[in-house]
């Protein structure tokens, strides 16, 4: 199938990491080279290809932004960006704006929202959110994320309304310049050349946004290239995600489908998961703590090896499993030896 992509941009999701990856954009970039490192990928040349103009817009915006009292709170300087908190902050301000904006917003709507967020991000199934409510520290005591995540969750229960109207606020002064950068003659068609690619191509049914979210609405992300972000009415897929899938140039008479998954099995992480997989169906913080890796480079791992139909997705109550799929794993067997052997 192909992934059907809308091609309007959320101004609030776009700001939100220009705000991020502009704080500290050197290690911004290092990270994000690490991560691709650590996918199988030659991180420097994949970036160096692929990330000049995502660098451009970001230190562009960097030179221009504007601020208020709340920035150095969501975004401390020389802080790593904390995958978890800013999952929190996207859902926040792209599915909850309306809510968080109305005069008659009350503050207990929105602890209960933060509360759910918390759940969800750190795949709480046993809690409940009336439970989490009756003893927040308590909870907040409990959970696996460092001290200074802890204070700022925390702080913002103790003050949602203002927090966060205030990261609303911080985003709605920048508006004006997002939408200078983004309307630049050179990123408008970088950004059609990106979605004319993802359009065109014959995109697996398996793909990971496709597979968690068949009815929503998918928008395009630039500051999030390689992330497929799945919210409650509306995911994201970012700009460069179908790069990871992209094999290279070989004859026209082999399957380019084949090429993606011996790639997707030279890698030693992605083969580990397979062998990890192998024992039980796992969801991606297991197989995470398993493989001591962090939950996005598993993603970006499980989005490759679902893509490759080497793994396949089963949802459980709002867990995701991933299990081995054995058909597609012999099917690439069994097309390797019609390549290789008369």
């Amino acid at each position: 199938m192909k992934l059907k992509l809308e091609r309007e941009f959320n101004p609030y999701l776009e700001i939100l990491g220009l705000l991020s990856y502009s704080i500290n954009f050197e290690l911004s970039k290092k990270e994000t080279i690490d991560e691709l490192n650590s996918l199988g990928i030659a991180g420097k040349v994949f970036y160096d290809t692929h990330f000049q103009t995502w660098e451009k817009v970001i230190l562009q915006f960097k030179k221009e932004m504007k601020s208020n009292s709340y920035y150095e709170f969501f975004f401390p300087e020389h802080s790593s960006i904390d995958k978890t908190l800013t999952y929190i902050y996207l859902s926040l301000t792209t599915e909850h704006i309306d809510l968080i904006k109305s005069a008659d917003v009350k503050k207990s709507e929105l602890q209960m929202i933060l509360i759910e967020l918390i759940l969800h991000s750190f795949d709480d199934e046993v809690s409940s959110p009336e439970e989490v409510t009756n003893d927040f520290y308590e909870y907040l005591s409990k959970l696996e994320a460092s001290e200074f995540d802890k204070w700022k969750l925390f702080t913002l229960y103790q003050e949602p309304i203002k927090y966060f109207q205030g990261l609303i606020n911080l985003i709605e002064v920048n508006i004006p310049l997002y939408e200078k950068l983004y309307n630049q003659k050179e990123i408008i068609n970088y950004i059609d050349h990106q979605i004319n690619i993802l359009e065109n191509e014959e995109m697996n049914e398996e793909i990971l946004i496709a597979s968690l979210a068949p009815d929503s609405l998918i928008y395009p992300t630039l500051m999030h290239p390689l992330a497929q972000i799945v919210l409650d009415t509306k995911s994201y897929y970012g700009l460069l995600n179908y790069e990871i899938f992209r094999s290279d140039t070989f004859s026209a008479t082999i399957d380019e489908n084949i090429i993606i998954k011996l790639k997707a099995l030279s890698d030693k992480s992605k083969l580990q998961i397979l062998i990890a997989l192998k024992k039980r169906p796992m969801y991606s913080l297991e197989i995470a703590e398993e493989l001591e890796l962090t939950a996005g480079t598993i993603s970006h791992h499980m989005n490759v090896l679902v893509g490759a139909n080497l793994v396949k997705i089963e949802k459980q109550s709002s867990k995701v499993y991933y299990q081995i799929n054995e058909d597609g794993i012999h099917a690439t067997i069994t097309k390797l030896k019609s390549l290789l052997f008369d």
